[in-house]
């Protein structure tokens, strides 16, 4: 309940805590389009820790430079923005 805490935020951040967690729970919040660009950004991110570019990282994974790059800032900010639908 949101009443138990003592923010949104704080809410949220438990929430997604519990998610998590579970097993179960994720695979039935997300389609399986989104599993893929989960399962892509996290490729990205650790080919881009590991000292890659993003010309290599995107022959190797089929992504475009500008995704790359958008996952590049997130990691750089710590925060993932997506940029496909900005402006809507």
């Amino acid at each position: 309940s949101v009443d138990e805490y003592s923010s949104r935020k704080e809410w949220e951040d438990a929430c997604w805590q519990k998610i998590l967690r579970s097993d179960d729970l994720l695979p039935l919040l997300i389609t399986s389009y989104e599993q893929h660009d989960l399962i892509m950004r996290a490729a990205v991110l650790k080919e881009l820790m590991s000292g890659k570019g993003p010309r290599q990282i995107s022959k190797e994974l089929f992504i475009s430079t500008q995704t790359i790059g958008a996952i590049k800032k997130s990691m750089d900010e710590n925060n993932y923005r997506s940029y496909s639908c900005s402006n809507l």
